[in-house]
Order: C-alpha cells, then structure tokens, then sequence
C-alpha cells in the first residue's frame, strides 16, 4: 500500500471507532460524504485491501503486444539497421502495415537498447570567437569591422 492508502485506512479506522464524524473524514481526505461512505463500506467488508485501485497491476488495454515489440525490434536490428527512428517508423507503417506512432517505435527500440543513430553537429564557434575580439581594438572577420574600443569601425 502506498501513503495515500494508508492514510485513508489510518482515517477510515478511526471512523469506525467512532472517535471521527464522517463529514469531517470527509473533509481531512478531500472526498466527498458519498465517496467516503464508499470507501468505508469497502474498507469495513475487505479490509484495507479495498483502498487499492481496482486496475492495480493489470496491463493496460492499449498496451503494445509483446509480439508487436519483438517484430519491431527484429526490423531494426536485421532489415533496417541504421535507420533513424523517424524514418523506421515511415518505413513499418508503409512496408510493413504496423500503425505506430514515432514516439512509440523510438520507446520500444530505446527500452531494447537501440538508440537513433542520428549525426550530431558541431557546435558554432563564431559566436564565442567574436565575443572573445570585443574591446582589444583587433579586426573581427566575423562582423566584418575593426573593433576599437567600444566601437565598431565597418571595413571597406
């Protein structure tokens, strides 16, 4: 059980002691009267058992197949490797007739240790050279101006 439940069954107890009003249980774990009526006759037939969301541990209904996953897997690595995952997906979607989205086919290869192979650029460099010339009265190529002092004299 979590905190949120266990405080709910700390409060739920005191409730059936009588030592709390409903209303004012109701107020201390911001629900409704009805909903605490609810969760007190669920706490008082199945005990704290009954706090736990009902879906806890069950697999979501949308949840992609594992079969799904194993293919999409089996694709990069064999028949498309070095494919970027945006292009994959592209690909699945028009070879293959697999409905995914991009972001779901980037988690899926992620989870299998398979990162986008996707380039990197370098870094520009103009603008940190051109903030290092200011003030020392050198000639900027990257403005095109010969830097005096606090002021800039265009070169012709």
């Amino acid at each position: 059980m979590n905190r949120k439940e266990q405080t709910r069954g700390k409060i739920l107890a005191i409730v059936l002691e009588g030592r709390c009003t409903t209303k004012e249980a109701a107020e201390v774990l911001q629900v409704s009267e009805r909903q605490l009526l609810r969760l007190k006759k669920g706490f008082r037939e199945e005990g704290p058992g009954a706090l736990a969301h009902g879906n806890r541990g069950r697999r979501p209904a949308h949840a992609i197949e594992d079969r799904l996953r194993q293919e999409v897997v089996e694709l990069a690595t064999l028949v498309y490797a070095g494919y970027n995952h945006s292009h994959l997906q592209e690909l699945l979607e028009e070879e293959h007739a697999l409905k995914l989205s991009r972001r779901s086919v980037s988690r899926i290869l992620t989870t299998a240790g398979l990162r986008s192979p996707r380039k990197r650029r370098a870094r520009a460099s103009t603008g940190r050279a051109a903030r290092r010339c200011r003030g020392r009265g050198c000639c900027c190529r990257w403005t095109g101006a010969v830097m005096t002092g606090y002021r800039a004299e265009v070169l012709t």
